[in-house]
């Protein structure tokens, strides 16, 4: 394996990495330290930031994003807990797979190894999209880990992903650059017609995510899945599941009922204005109710 693994040359490398290490300065809200941990895929990027001595949350963001896509919620959850914002293993940010993971117990044990390695005994898991659903996941094998979870917009896990959307994420296989602009501005229709208040433009997004597409080699993505009835009766730690109501992957409201149906124990919300955008489009409603979420659970919040 190459030592530029897993971009294409060591140049794009380079040039990747500084543009991150640069956004991050400008745009994470607050300090924080930078590490890698060794698992058994490889080593993981983390970025740790937030009130020192408390409970640890750990953020996993969704398909093509890095963690930096959490800095609209940091700024607020960071006051109250300890954040270790993960760069997924098999995506496009620091993180480097020299072990290929290929299932989802490869993903999951990927993660544990992280939380292993940063010795965290219990954390609060929140995951994004795509580390939705591998939040749902671990949390179906290690709930004894977790203090909660929270589900923001996870991909399948509740309902089938819909066609519209596997059609869009053909397209960007076939033509990187061209489908990701045709998907993502059909995806985040709604931070097009009213930019997010915080964090990054549309604009910006798309030039970032072209440089990844131009940056990396072809990443392999793990097939996402609906847990069945039974496996939500499994998840007994408190749980959280947020869609925006105009939701792309699936009908919101349609996942909402789906929710109470198969997991009644899972507390559910609806975010107004907003789609698979939510967390950065309407940041302070997400961070409200996932802190009012937090608190009701684990008790009163200490800044």
């Amino acid at each position: 394996m190459k030592s530029y693994y897993p971009f294409v040359s060591e140049e794009a490398k380079e040039k990747y990495t500084e543009i991150y290490h640069k956004t991050e300065e400008e745009y994470w809200p607050a300090p924080f330290s930078r590490v890698y941990v060794e698992t058994p895929f490889g080593p993981t990027y983390v970025r740790i930031s937030g009130k020192e001595g408390a409970p640890a949350m750990v953020l996993l963001p969704g398909i093509t994003a890095p963690s930096l896509s959490w800095s609209p919620n940091v700024r607020v959850w960071g006051k109250y807990f300890r954040i270790y914002a993960v760069d997924m293993i098999n995506d496009y940010g620091l993180s480097v797979d020299r072990r290929h993971p290929l299932t989802r117990h490869d993903l999951i044990v990927w993660l544990d190894s992280v939380a292993e390695q940063l010795k965290l005994r219990k954390f609060i898991l929140v995951g994004m999209s795509y580390g939705g659903w591998l939040t749902a996941e671990y949390a179906l094998a290690f709930r004894e880990k977790l203090l909660a979870i929270v589900m923001i917009a996870p991909g399948a896990t509740i309902l089938p992903i819909s066609r519209r959307f596997l059609f869009r994420v053909a397209l960007t296989g076939l033509f990187p650059i061209w489908g990701s602009h045709h998907l993502f501005r059909w995806l985040f229709k709604d931070s097009l017609n009213h930019p997010p208040k915080y964090g990054i433009s549309y604009d910006w997004f798309m030039e970032r995510s072209d440089l990844r597409f131009r940056s990396f080699r072809r990443r392999f993505v793990v097939p996402l899945r609906v847990l069945k009835e039974a496996e939500w009766k499994k998840i007994t730690v408190p749980s959280l599941f947020i869609a925006g109501e105009n939701e792309k992957l699936y009908p919101a409201r349609k996942a909402l009922e789906e929710m109470k149906r198969k997991s009644p124990q899972t507390e559910r919300v609806l975010i107004p204005g907003a789609g698979h955008d939510l967390t950065a489009l309407q940041a302070d409603l997400v961070n409200e109710k996932v802190l009012a979420f937090l608190e009701k659970h684990l008790g009163p919040l200490e800044k």
